[in-house]
């Protein structure tokens, strides 16, 4: 990203991008702001331009302006404090945009700030937009991580009645990142965000019990093996069936057909590589967990035989 140096040419840039015209260098620092022209357009909520600049080849992701602020955190902070005006669709898209490229925060200080001022304005349609935007868009671990330790972090702010929702939604991201990313690295680092569904606080204990024994059963069909002591012992608190099962399938033979299955989808080269193919519906469909899914929900009455592995 080339440094801001005054010039008449970055004035021009910078015209182009307020003027809703897409006819910007892609990485060049606009202002001492250090404002690229991606986030102008995001700063600006210009859409079309923010996709064009996200189209072109070599567009900075991780650029950070003088507040160390990357494109995705300032279009964090744009979709909250745009919430009452015009351009608030147009917000939200762009938030999208971001994520589906594989944006990536630099500063929590943003997530901190949305999430946080939203607890303590009790502001539950705020929320549950921002955790379905990201449970639909989003790819990332460290979003994911960011997401749930601020929400853990500044839960006793909020007053409302649907607190325990909150973590529920987020739990689908959980779930749909589970499925993405199997490989012991990426499960590893979900699994340390257990904590923060755990340390919350819960108004309905069951509902805390049906989301852990969702997300175990999910990752022990990923492929996690349930080694740790410390987790049996927790999972026994919650169901001891579930502590039972997965302690058995450390000393299960697994089937074929799930050993394809986690040899596929730890691989994404490997899995994108059959999706041109015409492979049957029902295969693909396993490979999306669809067998699983449609055992929900999970209780702790739920019927564990009734995983197949």
């Amino acid at each position: 990203m080339a440094e801001w140096q005054g010039t008449d040419y970055s004035s021009q840039i910078e015209a182009a991008i307020i003027n809703n015209q897409p006819d910007a260098d892609i990485n060049i620092c606009l202002n001492n702001q250090r404002d690229s022209p991606l986030f102008l357009a995001v700063k600006l909520s210009h859409r079309d331009i923010v996709k064009i600049l996200l189209s072109s080849p070599g567009c900075n992701l991780a650029h950070q302006n003088i507040n160390q602020y990357s494109p995705l955190d300032l279009a964090l902070v744009m979709v909250f404090n745009n919430q009452k005006e015009p351009r608030q669709s147009a917000c939200w898209d762009i938030l999208e945009l971001l994520l589906e490229a594989g944006a990536e925060s630099s500063c929590p200080d943003a997530m901190l700030y949305v999430v946080r001022t939203a607890l303590k304005l009790n502001d539950d349609q705020f929320l549950f937009h921002l955790i379905h935007t990201l449970t639909a868009c989003c790819t990332s671990l460290n979003m994911h991580a960011l997401l749930l330790r601020k929400l853990h972090r500044h839960q006793p702010m909020y007053t409302g009645v649907n607190n325990d929702l909150f973590f529920e939604q987020a739990s689908d991201l959980s779930v749909k990142l589970i499925k993405l990313y199997t490989n012991k690295d990426s499960l590893q680092q979900i699994v340390e965000c257990f904590p923060y569904y755990a340390d919350s606080h819960w108004d309905v204990r069951e509902a805390r019990n049906r989301l852990f024994i969702k997300l175990i059963i999910y990752l022990t069909v990923a492929g996690w093996q349930w080694t740790n002591q410390a987790d049996l012992q927790y999972m026994r608190l919650i169901c001891t069936n579930l502590s039972q099962w997965c302690y058995q399938m450390l000393r299960t033979v697994p089937s074929l057909t799930h050993l394809c299955r986690l040899s596929l989808t730890s691989s994404p080269s490997a899995r994108q590589s059959i999706i041109p193919l015409r492979v049957p519906n029902i295969l693909l469909s396993y490979l999306d967990y669809k067998d699983i899914d449609s055992l929900a929900p999970f209780t702790s009455t739920f019927d564990f035989s009734s995983v197949q592995l």
